[in-house]
Formats: structure tokens, sequence, C-alpha cells
């Protein structure tokens, strides 16, 4: 910065934590570039795609477990018969965080750049979890088989 620049920025003219320095700027623009590229967005899609294809066999293997997926891109909600708390804690005891959202649903959001093979890991432990829940219901009775 030269003087004259400098001679502008006086106190109290100019307050930001983080805004327009040269840093944030350049990761900001590095971020638009990369997910404004038509590989990664088509990427995007196919693994969001993917990904709800997964859930939604979960679903229809274990309906009276999972009432709805929904979602759109990678902002994805599975909606439960039931209290999504424990659901979330052995999602979490599986080193995945996820949220709860409205009424029954687990919020999960992968980052944008999520791999298949993440995908399917994350896959796998929701239908541990879905089928250990299942077991249990059985078990306490709640679901028959009449």
């Amino acid at each position: 910065m030269n003087k004259k620049v400098a001679s502008g920025m006086t106190a109290g003219t100019h307050g930001s934590t983080f805004g327009g320095n040269p840093l944030a700027m350049t990761v900001g623009n590095t971020v638009m570039d990369i997910i404004s590229n038509k590989k990664f967005l088509k990427n995007v899609k196919s693994i969001s795609k993917y990904f709800l294809s997964n859930l939604k066999e979960i679903q229809n293997k274990y309906p009276n477990i999972i009432k709805e997926i929904r979602g759109r891109g990678l902002l994805i909600g599975i909606q439960l018969k039931t209290d999504q708390t424990k659901f979330i804690k052995k999602l979490m005891d599986n080193n995945l965080l996820t949220i709860r959202a409205a009424e029954n649903v687990v919020r999960v959001l992968p980052p944008l750049n999520v791999k298949k093979s993440e995908i399917n890991l994350l896959t796998a432990h929701v239908m541990c979890i879905v089928n250990d829940f299942w077991a249990l219901m059985v078990k306490i009775g709640h679901i028959s088989f009449i």
C-alpha cells in the first residue's frame, strides 16, 4: 500500500475483520473458480443423485424406520418415523456429523467435493444404524411380521 492509499485509511473509516484483505479475496475468487467449473458441478449433481438413490434404497428396505428421504443437491434430510436424537448420536459415534432439522429429520450435508467412496462409507453407516434400530424395534415388539 502506498502513502496516498494509506492516508485514506484513518482510524474509524474502515471496519472489517476479514473483508477485503488480499488473502480473503484470493480465497473467495479461488472458491468461485472451482464451484463454477462445469466439471465440478456435474460431479456434484452425479454424487448427489447417487447418494439420494442409495438412501432411498435403505428407505425402501426399512419403511418402518425411515419415513422419507428428501433434499436437493447434497442438502439431504432423512425423516425418521420416530425422534432422531438416538440416530444422530449413533452417526456421531461413527464420526459422522449431522444435525437435527424439522420433525424427526436428520440433516446430512456433505461437502461439495465429497468422494464416491465417502458416500459409500456414509451409506454403509446409515444402513448399519437403521438395521440396529430395526432389530431393536422387533425385539421390543414395535414391529410385527403379521
